[in-house]
């Protein structure tokens, strides 16, 4: 009696029943896609999840370029196969070390890929469909053959010099011998046509397929549509019909004519990363965190306009970047990161304003705040500092076209790759990162050049956040790599960001210095009546007359000012920095511009005079209505424009004569989440939780006793 063949998935059943509770912990941790709610309730479920399509596509995205190149070797030997044809065809002990093949079949082994069941090698349900041309071979004789005629088999085998058979099943076993066999092949070429050589060669070892009507070759219809090496080839099964007018090399032939001398190279070598030892540094100050406080800030006064097709613009990126004094790649990816933890979003007008979710996050601690960005830059779907279209043209911020996946997993990869090096190891060379992580997950960035800007960009990123501090993994960004606990990450940014800092030093230079990150009320204040020129350890704002009349334009008074910043100061305030304030104070307000539409007024009449002489004013068409009021031909707002360019200090009345406080309100959108967005998906179960129930189920093995 026959022999039952085990079925792949029967085959991956019995595996997982011989894990032990840890071993199933491993291969649910490595493919945790297959824990998702409602998880597997025993073995037979596991098998089935672990062998449809997208869980092997995620796991083939772990292997590195040899495992890759082995995967490829045993799509073509088969399941079922001796070990010992493995090791043939790979040369081992010669070509290739016994402990790296080993090695390599672990590492399947581990994602229940491939393993090895006695001296028989077994490959999981799906893994024959891999690779289109695996190790650049055809489909088996038998497939091809399958959908022949016995007529048309009966063709082949008289062409080769084969006798008659009577079934088809016999003609089939036959002629799969023959095709298999190099020195049956070899006798067939004697009586090959000239020129079939070059022919040859590229179907051997280049490309299996030919486009063209090779059915008709088996059809008696002389070589209608191909040439005559193709025929012939087709006509003694050196070339098969593999579909409506192609036709392909089976793989038994390709590798009959490449020799006994034919073993594949599994690269096994890989890139080295390039580093060098330093002094692992504290993450002294993280800017991302004050630079995402007077985003937030200038956005409430002044919402980010969206264009109409959706994200926001360059030229709008620069005016914010210009008003923070910061950079336009900088201003990207705080949006990126704003929008991913909820704290932006559109309002109806079409601009971006700050949510509840933003005065939400400026109220918590500075380590809090870190750990909240660097949750939300975790989860982002594309790289925000390298946001292109597939032409390479950069795109707007939070623009919907540029959605990608690449991000996560990219982070992932390059935290835990710098993981895997001790503390203090720093990258010399982002070159050799990017070969290492190319080759560590070929399947999931296909070439080092095309994943080179995306690597550049997120190592920006994680600078930019204090993953990375000197070209060395941080123990914040240790802590991201290894740990999915939010807690932790948060308590661990609490214990690196220094307290924020609520007291400032006045120079009489009239700068202030803030030695550390300063509170919300105090960068709120500063910024106020100064100007920010340095963000880094220690942060400096410096007063000047346009900056302190801007504080009196949006309500402040000189006493106020002068009383707030003294609440703030390390020591007296410096006599000149109350002499500006005085000063700014004493030529604030003399000049008013009421609406008529409108009129300047003024109680100095050589003032008003000075005014209405003033080339540079002469868009305004002042005329004297009396010996101190001006009449403007330009509204209320671009007269106030005009003269404060030209370096007055005008306040705003009203009808009434009434100075108009020109105080802008911070404004805020309803809490939605964005379109780009990614849902949250539901809570896997835990891995080892699960291993444990599933290592103690006792359901039998669909079909066994």
């Amino acid at each position: 009696m026959a022999r039952k063949v085990e079925t792949p998935i029967a085959a991956l059943i019995a595996l997982l029943r011989q894990m032990d509770a840890d071993e199933l912990t491993a291969l649910l941790t490595a493919r945790p896609d297959v824990t998702a709610t409602p998880e597997p309730r025993n073995i037979s479920e596991l098998a089935t999840r672990l062998g449809n399509d997208y869980s092997m596509r995620t796991a083939l995205c772990q292997l590195t370029v040899p495992q890759i190149k082995l995967a490829e070797v045993l799509q073509v030997l088969g399941d079922g196969r001796p070990r010992a044809d493995l090791e043939r065809l790979l040369g081992v002990g010669e070509f290739l070390e016994r402990g790296m093949l080993e090695e390599l079949l672990d590492g399947l082994r581990r994602l229940a890929l491939a393993w090895t069941e006695g001296a028989v090698l077994r490959i999981a349900p799906g893994m024959d469909r891999f690779s289109a041309l695996p190790l650049l071979l055809g489909p088996p004789v038998a497939q091809l053959m399958a959908g022949l005629s016995v007529e048309q088999l009966s063709q082949i085998a008289t062409n080769l010099g084969i006798p008659g058979q009577r079934r088809k099943p016999e003609w089939l076993t036959v002629l799969a011998g023959a095709l298999s066999d190099p020195r049956q092949l070899r006798a067939a070429l004697e009586s090959a046509p000239p020129g079939i050589d070059e022919t040859l060669k590229r179907l051997v070892w280049h490309n299996p397929r030919v486009h063209g009507p090779v059915q008709v070759a088996l059809h008696r219809f002389a070589s209608y549509g191909l040439t005559p090496e193709i025929s012939w080839l087709a006509q003694r099964g050196f070339l098969l019909p593999s579909g409506w007018d192609e036709g392909q090399m089976p793989r038994e032939v390709a590798l009959a004519l490449r020799g006994e001398d034919y073993h594949p190279v599994l690269s096994a070598v890989p890139p080295v990363l390039v580093t060098r030892r330093i002094d692992p540094a504290p993450v002294a100050r993280v800017s991302i965190v004050d630079g995402m406080q007077r985003m937030l800030a200038s956005l409430g006064i002044s919402p980010a306009q969206q264009l109409a097709a959706g994200g926001v613009g360059v030229r709008e990126l620069r005016r914010i970047g210009k008003a923070l004094n910061s950079t336009e790649s900088e201003v990207r990816l705080w949006l990126e990161l704003a929008a991913a933890a909820g704290m932006v979003a559109p309002a109806g007008d079409g601009g971006l304003l700050p949510t509840t979710a933003a005065d939400a996050w400026l109220a918590e601690p500075p380590g809090a705040q870190l750990a909240s960005l660097i949750t939300a830059w975790q989860t982002i779907g594309a790289v925000p500092s390298h946001r292109v279209n597939a032409d390479g043209k950069s795109l707007s911020a939070l623009d919907p076209d540029g959605f990608t996946r690449i991000g996560p997993p990219l982070r992932t990869d390059l935290l835990r790759l710098l993981a895997d090096s001790p503390a203090g190891t720093a990258v010399t060379d982002l070159d050799s990162l990017i070969d290492v992580l190319a080759w560590r997950y070929p399947l999931r960035y296909h070439s080092a050049e095309a994943l080179g800007p995306y690597l550049v960009a997120t190592w920006n990123e994680a600078q930019h956040l204090g993953l990375v501090v000197d070209a060395t993994l941080s123990s914040l960004g240790r802590m991201a790599a290894t740990s999915s606990c939010d807690e932790d990450l948060a308590e661990l940014a609490a214990q690196i960001m220094p307290a924020p800092v609520d007291r400032a030093t006045f120079l009489p230079d009239l700068t202030a210095v803030v030695s550390g990150p300063p509170t919300a009320e105090l960068a709120g204040l500063l910024d106020a009546v100064a100007d920010q020129e340095s963000r880094d350890t220690a942060s400096t704002w410096r007063l000047s007359p346009g900056s302190v009349r801007r504080a009196l334009d949006s309500g402040h008074t000189a006493d106020e000012l002068l009383a707030r910043l003294a609440e703030v100061a390390e020591r007296p305030l410096p006599q000149p920095v109350e002499y500006l304030v005085n000063d700014a104070a004493r030529r604030h307000g003399q000049l008013q511009v009421r609406v008529v539409s409108c009129a300047v007024s003024t109680s100095d009449p050589g003032l008003a005079a000075e005014i209405a002489a003033n080339r540079k004013l002469g868009a305004l068409e002042l005329a004297p209505l009396a010996a101190t009021v001006l009449g403007s031909g330009k509204p209320a707002a671009e007269t106030l424009r005009l003269l404060r360019a030209a370096g007055y200090s005008p306040v705003r009345q009203s009808k009434t004569g009434q100075t108009v406080v020109e105080r802008v309100a911070p404004q805020r959108a309803p809490q939605l989440r964005l379109a780009r967005q990614p849902i949250p998906a539901a809570a896997a179960v835990a891995p080892a939780a699960l291993a444990r129930r599933l290592a103690s189920s006792t359901m039998p093995v669909a079909g066994r006793p």
